[in-house]
């Protein structure tokens, strides 16, 4: 029945329109008068006192006009006022950023996330699930991964919405190929742990979850504007408009054998119009 149901809304809208239609029609029938009327002309003008009338209407109406056209003071007032709502939403950042600075050095808010052990009293925060819970290297099977979230209060929420991390567990060779990449870079060396990875779920293009992965071929796929990243390369995007790599979290494991990370994004989470220092 399913493989019906949008076939079916189609054609009952149809019906339902045409009925609509066709009962406006009626009554509209009813309303409109079936004679015809024809209105008779006396002979002769019009009455004096009905010419003066028309004759002070139709001044009235040309003096009006031609006040409207020399009133452009007044028609550049309207734009203005009508363009205003724009420029107001072109300035909101500006006028922001004047307020609070979004790059200031004790707590830059487009460069830290819910996984900053600062705010955790120096403490490193735990990978956890949606609810909560802790998670353990055991919990990821070989090629499987799962979306983790810091594990500190409100933490799986939109307070921290640029949080969400991909945990996955790699193969032990592509586990190999990843780390020779990312310890051979200075951003991402030693983020690895086993072989563990973990990357942010925000696209670098606009922000959608970058959340199909692909084990076969290691690609990670944006659904929204099709974009991927290569596990293996540093989430280096290898497809689409996203033109940044995934951001990777540098993770380990505490000593009662939980996930945490040992420090914050190193690089910017999110898409690539942040601006970066």
């Amino acid at each position: 029945m399913s493989d019906y149901y949008t076939p079916i809304l189609g054609i009952s809208l149809g019906i339902a329109l045409f009925a609509i239609g066709f009962g406006i029609l009626s009554w509209a029938k009813k309303l409109l008068p079936h004679e015809v009327s024809i209105q008779k002309r006396h002979d002769g003008g019009s009455p004096t006192d009905e010419q003066k009338i028309t004759g002070q209407t139709m001044l009235f109406v040309a003096d009006e006009l031609g006040q409207g056209v020399q009133r452009r003071p007044l028609l550049k007032g309207a734009i203005a006022l009508g363009l205003a709502p724009l420029g107001l939403a072109a300035a909101a950042p500006l006028i922001g950023g004047l307020i609070e600075n979004p790059h200031k050095d004790d707590q830059p808010m487009m460069f830290h996330t819910g996984f900053d052990p600062v705010p955790n009293n120096g403490q490193k925060v735990r990978l956890t699930r949606e609810d909560g819970t802790s998670i353990r290297p055991e919990d990821v099977s070989v090629g499987g991964q799962i979306t983790v979230f810091p594990g500190i209060l409100h933490g799986a929420t939109n307070v921290y919405a640029d949080s969400p991390t991909l945990l996955i567990h790699l193969r032990a060779g592509d586990a190999a190929a990843a780390r020779a990449r990312s310890d051979a870079d200075p951003i991402n060396n030693g983020s690895m742990w086993g072989n563990y990875i973990a990357y942010s779920k925000i696209c670098t293009h606009a922000g959608c979850p970058a959340s199909l992965y692909e084990q076969q071929t290691n690609r990670l796929l944006c659904p929204c504007h099709q974009s991927q990243f290569m596990i293996l390369d540093n989430a280096q995007p290898i497809f689409g408009p996203a033109t940044r790599r995934l951001p990777m979290l540098p993770i380990t494991v505490d000593e009662e054998g939980f996930f945490v990370a040992t420090s914050d994004y190193k690089d910017t989470v999110g898409p690539d119009f942040w601006e970066r220092p």
